[in-house]
């Protein structure tokens, strides 16, 4: 799980969404999973969920982005 700002951040790496209503539009039309954000160890979100890893690498991978790319920013 990542928080939505986290996400952002990721997004806006790559040059595909440059704010957190990019990533909640996202959630939205289903392109990215919703995941529920555990009660300790994530203090530094304004929402009460994250985004699923999963959905988010598959999100790159569709915008042309490579697995190594991927990797180098998404956590194990």
């Amino acid at each position: 799980m990542l928080t939505v700002e986290r996400a952002s951040r990721i997004t806006n790496r790559f040059g595909l969404g440059f704010t957190e209503d990019y990533v909640l539009r996202r959630i939205q039309n289903g392109e990215l999973e919703r995941a529920l954000k555990p009660y300790n160890g994530v203090y530094n979100s304004s929402y009460g969920f994250g985004v699923s890893i999963e959905s988010l690498a598959k999100l790159l991978l569709r915008h042309g982005i490579t697995e190594k790319e991927i990797n180098k920013v998404l956590p194990a």
